[in-house]
């Protein structure tokens, strides 16, 4: 039974389907430095149902501070964090062998293309990441850690 359950996480959690969240949500933030420190925060908030549902209705006068108003967004997180850490690196070197990315030497992701099929992700994840990334733009990296109260990557 636990091979079974070890199976459909491997299908459920698949690269080639969640890859395409990560050139959504990187376009959407544009090159800022060190912006693949917060590729490790994309999965843990666009796959959930509740976040995503928030992220897909949010608008344009939406701000990280209303949307992290809802304390559920932020219980759980370090786990998330640990769960989904492996998949997002996965995800980030098939877009980097794909060349529809590339890691800047000052550790920021820039997007190549943005020709990758988005059909099979799950329902309005694109969406959401490019929502969340609009989110985060306009705030530092040590700040968005600082308002999710995360300590450690």
């Amino acid at each position: 039974m636990s091979n079974a359950i070890r199976n459909f996480r491997t299908i459920h959690n698949n690269v080639f389907i969640l890859a395409p969240i990560f050139i959504h949500f990187f376009k959407a933030i544009g090159p800022k430095p060190k912006s693949i420190l917060l590729s490790y925060l994309v999965l843990p908030f666009v796959l959930p149902l509740a976040s995503r549902s928030s992220l897909v209705h949010s608008n344009v006068t939406s701000t990280i501070f209303s949307f992290l108003s809802k304390k559920e967004y932020i219980r759980g997180l370090v786990e998330r964090l640990e769960y989904y850490r492996a998949l997002t690196n996965h995800c980030l070197q098939y877009l980097i062998d794909m060349e529809m990315i590339r890691l800047s030497t000052d550790e920021s992701i820039i997007v190549l293309s943005d020709d990758i099929e988005t059909r099979f992700s799950p329902r309005a994840t694109p969406l959401a990441a490019k929502k969340f990334g609009t989110l985060l733009k306009p705030h530092d990296i040590p700040a968005v850690y600082r308002l999710m109260q995360i300590r450690k990557l």
